[in-house]
Order: structure tokens, then sequence, then C-alpha cells
């Protein structure tokens, strides 16, 4: 961990706000987590939602008294750093500089698709295309993957992965979405990719699902 900014004495304090998908969260929290690598931090984990009734109005209608009673208290003292992602955070983060009277300094991952200037710095992957003096593009999705937790988690898969031929090519299928599908024909068609990519290479595959992922084409 290294040293605290100059002229500060006491842990950064970051919070990390999402709507509780380990998905988006683990984005946030590998962001801050990252940051707390370099500085000492305080980091604070903060799980929203909104009243139903609410939930479905425009990003600038909402108000933090229209937060469901479930929510983590959102109150002063606001942090030094605040990691939000998510469409349920986005009224939130554009408005909690102004409710710290500046002391916040703002970072969203993934694109927002609204009010990209009104954040300190959006943090997207290269894919989404955004443009601008706040935005940091990088590859992929920030995570909370490091070398250290896979060396800590390689023994309990030792013996499994023992006599599997080299090289070992590990392939991460994800599932239906608001904005995506992974219908039948489009699950077999890279099926077959993934097939003729490890024959080719004379490899072992190593396949993980995530809990979208439609049967059918986990059956593929």
């Amino acid at each position: 961990m290294g040293a605290a900014p100059q002229g500060r004495s006491n842990p950064l304090s970051i919070w990390v706000v999402s709507d509780g998908r380990a998905g988006i969260e683990n984005q946030a929290l590998g962001l801050a987590e990252a940051v707390q690598r370099l500085t000492p931090a305080d980091i604070a984990v903060k799980r929203i939602r909104w009243r139903p009734l609410f939930d479905r109005l425009p990003s600038a209608w909402k108000t933090s008294a229209m937060l469901d009673p479930s929510s983590d208290k959102l109150t002063p003292p606001w942090p030094d750093l605040w990691i939000a992602t998510g469409r349920a955070t986005l009224p939130l983060s554009v408005r909690v500089a102004r409710w710290s009277g500046g002391r916040t300094f703002v970072v969203q991952t993934q694109d927002p698709r609204w009010a990209l200037g009104r954040f300190g710095m959006v943090v997207a992957p290269a894919h989404d295309g955004l443009s601008g003096d706040n935005v940091f593009e990088i590859t992929g999705s920030p995570h909370r993957i490091t070398p250290a937790r896979l060396a800590e988690a390689a023994p309990a898969f030792a013996d499994r992965l023992a006599g599997l031929p080299h090289p070992h090519v590990a392939v991460l299928v994800g599932g239906r979405s608001k904005a995506f599908d992974l219908p039948d024909a489009h699950a077999a068609a890279l099926a077959d990719q993934i097939a003729r990519a490890v024959d080719a290479v004379g490899g072992s595959l190593l396949l993980t699902f995530s809990r979208r992922t439609p049967e059918a084409a986990r059956a593929r």
C-alpha cells in the first residue's frame, strides 16, 4: 500500500455505490480497491434502491427522498471519492458533488448515457466509444482479480487442472440482459467457434457460465 497523499493524515474515504447486483458492484469495488492499493483508504459499500413507484422515472426527476427505505443511508460526512455504477446511481452521482460542497470527487463506471459532463470522471470500456476530457477508457471492465487473489485461489483447483493439456483456454459465458440476448442460434455459433479455437491449439477448455446464461446456451 502506498503512502498517503502529501499533506493528508487520514485515509481516503471511498464510497462504492450501486444497486447491489454483483456484476456491476464488483466493477466499482474493484476500482476502489485499486485506489486502496496506492494510498490508504477506507471503503464503504452503499447499496441503493428506488421505491417501485419512482424507479422508472427519468434520472433528472429523481430525488433522494424517493429512495426505498431498504437503501443504505447516504448522509454526511460525504466521502472524498464516490465510485458508482449502474443506472440506479445516476441521479445521486450527479448531485453528490454539490451536496458535499465540492469536496467529493465523483467517478462513474460504465457509460452513463446521460449528463456525461456532470461526472468528475467516467471510467468506461473502450468499446463504448465515449470521448471527452473526463473520460478514461479501459479494455474490458474494472474487476477485483489480482495476482495475489489468483495465487490464493489456485491450490483449490490444482488437482482438477493437473491432468489437463496446455494451454488452458478459459471462456466466460454471459447471458440475457436488458440490452443483450443470447439466443440458441448465437450460442451454437459461439460454441463452434470456441471448439475450433481449442482444437487449433490442442489445449483444454475451461468453461464457466453466468447466472443469466440460458439453459439452451449451456447445453451447447
